[in-house]
């Protein structure tokens, strides 16, 4: 469920989020949630290269942030590889971090079409999840796994603005030091909107925050 956006007062029922082929989107051991889970094969971060250089040049940053996060608390080794130069080999027989939309992000949009009930315009700044369920701040950000062919998972991190696209990388930041975690691990579920209040509240400013069934249906929290 989230609060409804046209009343303000009531809450929507969130959609199932999931859709496709069930060959695809149907889960079980090997594309099971949570999202840390994308860590436990092989993996690589993808950054996106279309949104132009200063574009280019901070989603880099953003994963050289994640991959040191993973170096310092489980000393990791994470490929980082731009979105036009990942080989196929690569990309089928790897867990996928996804950086950027897809206007960013040449790979995102296949793992959106998974995704069927969640529309974003990037364009507009507007973020939907069903009837209600609209997100129009421009520092909203999104966390989902979507399935990676048979049997893998990707890790998309997006965000309606730079802002919004920050705070979701940063749930990659150990949140107890110097107790680290492994990024994304703390109580993270397969899917995440983040909005202006993230930063100040935690996971008390997420928009909404779900888990799927075994038939990628959503189990709102």
């Amino acid at each position: 469920f989230c609060r409804n956006s046209l009343t303000k007062q009531q809450w929507a029922h969130t959609p199932d989020l999931y859709q496709g082929d069930a060959a695809v989107t149907s889960r079980g051991p090997h594309n099971y949630g949570p999202a840390r889970r994308v860590a436990e094969k092989p993996f690589i971060i993808v950054y996106g290269t279309q949104g132009g250089s200063s574009s280019s040049s901070l989603l880099l940053q953003f994963a050289v942030y994640i991959a040191n996060q993973f170096f310092a608390t489980s000393d990791t080794l994470v490929p980082i590889l731009e979105d036009d130069r990942i080989s196929e080999k690569e990309y089928e027989s790897n867990n996928l971090i996804i950086i950027g939309g897809p206007k960013e992000n040449s790979k995102a949009g296949l793992f959106l079409t998974f995704l069927s009930n969640l529309t974003v315009d990037f364009e507009k700044s507007e973020l939907s999840l069903g009837i209600g369920c609209d997100y129009r701040a421009p520092q909203t950000g999104i966390l989902t796994l979507a399935p990676h062919g048979s049997q893998g998972l990707a890790l998309l991190l997006m965000g309606l603005s730079t802002s919004g696209l920050e705070d979701v990388v940063k749930l990659a930041t150990p949140t107890i030091p110097p107790m680290a975690r492994s990024p994304f691990s703390n109580l993270l579920p397969d899917f995440v909107i983040t909005g202006p209040e993230t930063g100040l509240k935690g996971p008390g400013g997420f928009l909404n925050k779900n888990d799927t069934d075994n038939l990628q249906s959503i189990i709102s929290n």
